[in-house]
């Protein structure tokens, strides 16, 4: 029981930490995350040595120090461009602390005179005295402990500072407890790896900065996290071979009726790719389906010959892609091959008039609208489909797992296709994509123009 309950510590929310409420919290859960493990779990950027001391001396300079200084004056600026100054003293000998466009509001409330701060950063001397440019932090008495000796650096973002987001990371280690290694021995000795609590207490709080031992705890943490996701991808796999989807049989017809248009014939690689497409599409479970290929490669192609069977059978289907652009040439190009048929392709971008939207959305919820083309516009909460069943992601790099999610979730189980011209080691793409199957498309079409790049500014967008 005890167990369990300190386990269950780790999984808690970071705002039971005294000094973080509603606002701080958003600031933790862009970094990190919002409970214990995932703030344990983001680990220091890099490391530095910070030295406290008492005294003044010309050995300090260029150094990282950690002083405890009185606040004495502050100089202000008579001219805008000239740095501002704090003149501050530590056992008789005088410091300044410099700062560039310095905000007189700003620093006479952070440096008060009278009050006594530790100052953090690095001594300079200029002009025969002692200075620190832009400290790095200016603290109460109470947290010095936090600011000298073996230091880990972290990314922070606006609104949270250094010695705060410490004193969390180390009020968060009090709950670690041993836990069992799932990792096998024989790997664990073969790498000359430490637990797992030590590892985790050793990359926050190192008792010496031994690049290679850091390199060496890194390297265990990033395994555990593999191997985790490894292990949620096979439990995903199996769970969506429990779930039953539209089984989608194969019209021939219909697909012979679009190559027929095409001034082009298919390549042997884009033959194979719509054949393992179109297997999965014809299963009971849904699809779960990459598809890797260059640009030019012909994946778009494929991709609507497989809706094709979709459609005929009354079901919907939608293409997400990143751009708005993108997302108009797409439907440009479905529209001119489908002129002759009754198929209705609509496009959905957060550019299109409200009027105009408001059509669209009831053609989408009443099934008139068969293949809906948009942005990450199609997913949103107003959207209701009246039969998706199947979902393409192209460039899927560019959208997050929620938004795929989100998207899927608008249909009973959809069958999804997610597209990249990314080229992926099979490798990384078993660790990454371990719940889905993979297809390439390993040849161009014959005479298929060299594909170019341009950089356009948006006002141009239209001509394109």
């Amino acid at each position: 029981m005890f167990y369990n309950s300190s386990l269950q510590k780790l999984f808690e929310s970071i705002t039971n930490f005294k000094g973080i409420g509603p606002k701080t919290s958003k600031l933790f859960q862009k970094l990190c995350g919002e409970r214990t493990i995932d703030l344990l779990l983001t680990i220091p950027k890099a490391y530095k040595k910070r030295e406290h001391i008492n005294e003044l001396r010309e050995i300090h300079i260029k150094k990282e120090i950690a002083i405890i200084g009185n606040i004495v004056k502050h100089h202000h600026q008579f001219n805008p461009k000239m740095p501002y100054r704090v003149l501050c003293e530590c056992n008789k000998v005088e410091f300044e602390l410099v700062f560039f466009r310095g905000y007189k509001k700003y620093l006479t409330k952070v440096l008060p005179i009278g009050e006594t701060k530790v100052i953090s950063g690095k001594l300079e001397k200029f002009s025969n005295k002692y200075q620190i440019i832009h400290p790095e932090s200016i603290s109460p008495i109470e947290d010095l402990q936090f600011l000298h000796g073996q230091l880990s650096v972290y990314s922070l973002t606006k609104g949270l500072n250094m010695t705060f987001y410490k004193k969390i990371i180390k009020e968060s280690l009090k709950n670690l407890i041993n836990l069992p290694e799932w990792i096998e021995e024989s790997i664990i000795k073969k790498y000359n790896w430490k637990p797992w609590k030590e590892s985790i207490v050793t990359i926050h709080l190192p008792k010496n900065i031994d690049k290679k031992n850091i390199l060496k705890i890194r390297d265990r943490l990033a395994f555990d996290e593999a191997l985790s996701h490894q292990i949620k991808l096979l439990v995903l796999k199996e769970k969506i071979k429990e779930k039953k989807c539209n089984k989608i049989e194969i019209d021939d017809n219909a697909k012979k009726q679009i190559i027929s248009k095409l001034n082009f014939k298919l390549t042997n690689s884009q033959k194979t790719v719509l054949s393992e497409i179109e297997e999965d599409l014809a299963q009971e479970h849904p699809m779960q389906r990459l598809l890797q290929g260059d640009v030019g490669s012909g994946k778009t192609i494929v991709a609507l010959i497989s809706i094709l069977n979709v459609i005929v059978k009354n079901y919907q289907a939608a293409l997400m892609v990143p751009t708005e652009i993108l997302a108009l040439q797409h439907f440009n190009y479905f529209k001119k091959l489908l002129k002759e048929s009754k198929i209705k392709i609509v496009v959905l971008t957060s550019k299109i008039k409200q009027q105009e939207k408001k059509i669209i959305l009831n053609e989408i919820e009443e099934g008139r609208a068969h293949i809906v083309i948009g942005t990450h516009a199609i997913f949103q909460e107003n959207i209701k489909y009246k039969n998706l069943s199947y979902v393409i992601i192209d460039e899927q790099h560019r959208f997050g797992v929620h938004q795929k999610f989100q998207l899927a979730s608008k249909g009973n189980n959809p069958h999804i296709l997610t597209m990249t011209a990314t080229p992926i080691p099979r490798t990384l793409a078993l660790t990454m994509y371990g719940n889905m199957s993979i297809s390439k498309i390993t040849e161009l079409p014959l005479n298929r123009k060299k594909i170019k790049t341009y950089s356009l500014p948006k006002k141009k967008y239209h001509k394109y």
